[in-house]
């Protein structure tokens, strides 16, 4: 980091914030989440869908702020994290079984790493069905 000292303290402060944010700008990596969710009582789908599963493709410095940022957006949704599979680096090299699943999540990732939101993947929700077992219903 490159430290500019003035001599007023607020200003001094302020330089150093934002050269800071800078070196940390260029740390940021693109993290790939894959979770499961449920819908909250605000949601208008709330007594039609139980939750679902859905990629999350997050611009960020490490694993606990992609994690914080998906928390955030998820609740704009009216949406509850419920469980996280898991959290990791995506790797451009990541060999899928088809194409065109390889083409669609280059695609995202391209898209978090150019803009500081959050891309998501199809959401695939489920239902409750006879005795509380749940069941894919569609893709959102």
């Amino acid at each position: 980091m490159i430290e500019i000292v003035i001599r007023r303290k607020n200003q001094t402060f302020i330089i150093e914030l934002k050269l800071k944010r800078l070196e940390l700008m260029n740390n940021l990596q693109i993290f790939w989440l894959s979770i499961e969710y449920l819908y909250t009582v605000n949601s208008p789908k709330y007594n039609q869908l139980k939750g679902g599963f859905v990629y999350a493709f997050v611009s960020a410095i490490d694993e606990k702020e992609a994690t914080n940022k998906l928390h955030v957006k998820l609740q704009e949704y009216n949406i509850e994290l419920k469980r996280i599979e898991f959290v990791s680096i995506y790797d451009l090299n990541t060999e899928w079984e088809k194409e065109q699943d390889k083409k669609k999540y280059s695609m995202l990732y391209k898209r978090a790493k150019t803009s500081n939101e959050i891309q998501f993947d199809d959401f695939y929700a489920y239902e409750m069905v006879n005795g509380g077992v749940f069941q894919i219903c569609c893709k959102e």
